[in-house]
């Protein structure tokens, strides 16, 4: 028996259960009447982007048709001298370049070499939680430093990845998420706020390991 196995031995001894590793045994299964905060008549898009609000980003939701108008509207209120658009969808990816275009704000679309010269970044998001608020950004062919380099993001979610809360998140098939569970990608963030810290006498900072300022824009009627 090594160390490992020795651990847990004592552990199932304390807990009362089987030392035998090849018993059968499953593990306990979470009470979802306690566990789940949202329950399945509420209305999800609305509790995300209220509970999105809540953590200090700023949501909003749009229809796919009213995406650019959206998107001017962000880039307006921030005044970004350059933007860095990394979004898979393409769906998403055209209204962000027209907005961009609209305006006349530069855009670079090169995360790896033009990251640290835009003040602003739209991406999209892998799923969204509506318990929390949170988004999911994954590394499926898009670029890390999008998420955390520029001081202000602003993130796309599609309604159809949102699922009720994070018991959901990885095992829902409805999630988009479920696929890593096979085959994570090389990196996950789970964003439910801008980036802050208390470390320094107790007093919060905001936008300090990563964006400041963090947009949401609900992306409804996508297919």
């Amino acid at each position: 028996m090594n160390d490992r196995e020795l651990i847990l031995s004592r552990v199932r001894a304390a807990l009362g259960r089987s030392n035998a590793s090849s018993s059968g045994e499953q593990p306990p299964r979470a009470e979802e009447s306690l566990a789940r905060l949202v329950r399945a008549d509420v209305d999800i898009c609305s509790r995300f982007i209220e509970a999105a609000n809540r953590t200090g980003m700023k949501a909003i939701r749009a229809s796919q048709g009213f995406l650019k108008s959206a998107l001017e509207a962000v880039l307006r209120a921030e005044t970004p001298n350059r933007v860095l658009i990394d979004v898979a969808a393409p769906a998403l990816r055209a209204p962000a370049d027209d907005a961009c275009r609209t305006l006349g704000v530069p855009t670079s679309t090169d995360p790896s070499s033009r990251a640290f010269d835009a003040d602003l970044s739209i991406i999209d998001a892998t799923a969204g939680v509506a318990e929390s608020g949170s988004v999911l950004l994954a590394s499926d062919g898009r670029r890390r430093c999008a998420w955390i380099v520029p001081p202000k993001v602003v993130i796309l979610v599609t309604s159809n990845t949102l699922v009720p809360d994070l018991l959901d998140l990885w095992s829902s098939p409805r999630s988009p998420a479920s696929a890593f569970a096979k085959a994570p990608p090389a990196a996950m963030l789970l964003v439910s706020g801008p980036s802050k810290t208390a470390d320094i006498e107790g007093v919060l900072v905001t936008g300090v390991h990563g964006p400041g300022t963090v947009h949401v824009v609900l992306v409804d009627d996508v297919e």
